[in-house]
């Protein structure tokens, strides 16, 4: 892989930086390796921060902050059980969607100020800029409370490679949930400006993590 693609690829995974030697433990890439996943998330009180790789048949797991690394042969279902169990059990989302509406759609801009100001507002207001900014006030109510009493909140940093050239293609998805709805948000990189929210319960989530794990699907949350 070219220096330059390592450093562009090291830096959406890791953008808080950090010493160049513990980076290269945590990612410890090879010609094989294909997609790659920076899973961070708070639960409820538990934080896990793991980074995720696949190399053909092999999917290895790496904590972030202990750098402890666990390898598994995707080919054997009790083994993929056990990843999944590993990766998400901890993340703490409805069981199911709470709703099969269409997903919010808005300029990531946008969404970044209304998140900028969303702490000195009331729940009413924050209704009303999402719906300002989506034309949608049911959808719009549901995420502005969700938003306003999260107790989930997560991030994912996902890279696939991209043809024969050792190049990547980066997308950065992330989560949040209140007790009764769970989100996906799904974001522009670079210079695009677009972000959705749809509605995801954990058995959405979980099957959508899946698809791309062994399919190189990307993540979207399907009812």
């Amino acid at each position: 892989m070219y220096e330059d693609k390592s450093k562009q690829l090291t830096r959406f995974l890791i953008p808080e930086g950090g010493k160049e030697s513990q980076k290269r433990e945590l990612l410890r890439l090879t010609d094989e390796t294909e997609r790659i996943c920076r899973l961070h998330y708070n639960s409820q009180g538990t934080e896990n921060d793991l980074i995720v790789s696949v190399s053909k048949d092999r999917l290895t797991v790496v904590c972030h902050k202990t750098s402890v690394r666990s390898s598994y042969e995707l080919k054997e279902a009790g083994n993929l059980d056990g990843v999944l169990t590993l990766l998400l059990d901890g993340i703490s989302l409805p069981k199911t969607s709470c709703g099969d509406s269409p997903a919010l759609l808005l300029s990531r801009q946008e969404f970044y100020e209304i998140r900028k100001k969303a702490s000195s507002c009331s729940l009413s207001e924050l209704s009303q800029r999402i719906e300002k900014a989506t034309g949608d006030p049911g959808l719009s109510a549901l995420f502005a409370k969700s938003f306003k009493s999260r107790h989930l909140t997560g991030e994912l940093r996902i890279c696939t490679k991209s043809g024969g050239s050792g190049g990547w293609s980066f997308h950065y998805a992330s989560i949040l949930a209140d007790l009764s709805c769970g989100w996906l948000l799904r974001m522009s990189c670079g210079k695009e400006d677009w972000m959705s929210a749809a509605p995801v319960g954990k058995e959405q989530f979980c099957s959508a993590f899946l698809r791309w794990l062994l399919h190189l699907k990307p993540l979207v949350a399907r009812n």
